[in-house]
């Protein structure tokens, strides 16, 4: 039986009737089914076939399909299950508790990975199911619902099982679901941008650094004809890390901000940026042991051991800072843009070299002295500052794309906490 005068704990100010807390099974049409369980005759072009890879962040993407399936095989898929607009998908297999809701009327068919949930739209406003499966609460019962063995499966009848608390009116579903929406659709805004600008990046250092052989590359600023010279990172930097007898213990560690920050692979992306959130701490007699690993900005981080080849280039610094024995430190000289070297660092080719060095190792190591003897190609001065500047631009745009998606899922978790709880 439903459990009324449930309450979230955050809601519109409008509305104010009880909530209903049931089982998923009284608020839909037909039971929760899925596609087929063997695996299709696929084909060259026809009717996209969709697996669990089609469902990420609440949203369908029907061009990851697995493939493609005849006419003829989808009418007899569709006897067991027929996409309609609002029916909201549930990742059952493989990957648990994804879920998207069908917002086209494009045909496509689903593979048995997927569950698929036809809402009783007349008590349920589907997309407020949408986001109310997205609740950590959910996901975490989804997982513990699944089947123990070699893969988790999520069983039909458990989903059907799910409690779902939703406010009796539908104007009050509506507006939260309409609320999420629009972060979603922020978060997505952000997330083609981010990819766009990534995709813009890659094709750019492409074309502005040399191939492997050639001392010019194919594009460069105006004004500039001189061939690339090749130059050793012992040349044109200094090179230091961490002596094995200054090495720390856990002993030297401290509370965040009662000492140094001591940065370790981990605090490094993707993006060759350096994290300083949740870093660890020594104490500042054993920072100050180390004088020649303290950290400045524009400095490079090379990680020489474990994760090896990950680059950072330090951008800002809040606290005193220093670094742990899986780094090389690396101060560029006069005679090099740092930033400049940071990008060169980070390209293929020069990847390649580290692991031609350490590709065979069970724990790969890379010495400071052959650090140094690695080489990377470079313009004029003039020229490796405008080059520099256009991706350090780049960089920045990239970053700030990164960390506004980031805030908006962070804002949408809480929000559905406290919305939905």
């Amino acid at each position: 039986m439903p459990e009324n005068d449930r309450k979230p704990s955050l809601r519109f100010k409008e509305f104010n009737d009880a909530w209903e807390q049931c089982k998923l099974k009284d608020l839909i049409r037909k039971p929760v089914t899925d596609g087929p369980h063997e695996t299709p005759t696929y084909v060259d072009q026809g009717i996209p076939f969709l697996s669990v890879e089609a469902i990420h962040d609440g949203i369908l993407d029907i061009s990851k399909s697995r493939g493609y399936i005849s006419e003829t095989d989808n009418e007899f898929y569709n006897r067991k299950y027929k996409p309609e607009v609002n029916d909201v998908l549930i990742t059952k297999a493989a990957t648990i508790g994804r879920v998207a809701i069908v917002e086209t009327d494009s045909i496509f068919n689903i593979w048995s990975p997927i569950g698929a949930i036809k809402v009783n739209e007349s008590i349920l406003v589907p997309r407020f199911l949408l986001y109310h499966l997205q609740l950590e609460s959910i996901q975490k019962e989804a997982i513990n619902s699944s089947n123990n063995g070699s893969q988790l499966n999520l069983g039909m009848k458990k989903i059907e099982e799910f409690i779902i608390k939703r406010p009796i009116v539908l104007k009050e579903q509506e507006s939260i679901a309409l609320l999420f929406k629009s972060i979603d659709e922020l978060i997505t805004l952000h997330q083609r941008k981010y990819d766009k600008l990534v995709s813009v990046k890659k094709a750019l250092l492409d074309k502005m650094f040399p191939e492997t052989g050639n001392d010019v590359p194919k594009i460069r600023f105006k004004g500039f004809t001189d061939a690339w010279e090749q130059r050793k990172v012992g040349e044109v930097s200094l090179l230091r890390g961490r002596i094995g007898f200054r090495g720390y213990t856990r002993e030297d560690l401290v509370q965040a901000h009662q000492g140094a920050v001591t940065f370790s692979p981990s605090d490094i992306d993707d993006h060759g940026n350096l994290s300083l959130i949740n870093n660890d701490y020594i104490s500042f007699f054993k920072y100050d042991e180390s004088p020649e690993i303290q950290v400045n900005v524009g400095d490079i981080l090379f990680t020489k051991t474990a994760s090896i080849g990950k680059v950072a280039y330090v951008k800002e610094l809040k606290e005193k800072a220093t670094i742990n024995p899986q780094f090389a430190l690396i101060t560029p000289k006069a005679k090099i843009n740092g930033y400049f070297q940071f990008i060169s660092m980070r390209l293929s080719g020069f990847i390649d070299q580290v692991m031609g060095i350490t590709g065979g190792s069970s724990i790969p190591t890379m010495s400071q002295e052959k650090l140094k003897e690695l080489t990377f190609n470079t313009p004029t001065l003039n020229e490796q500052y405008k080059i520099s500047k256009l991706f350090k631009y780049l960089d920045n745009l990239i970053t700030l794309h990164q960390r506004k998606y980031e805030k908006l899922k962070n804002i949408k978790k809480s929000l559905l906490q406290k919305m939905f709880a």
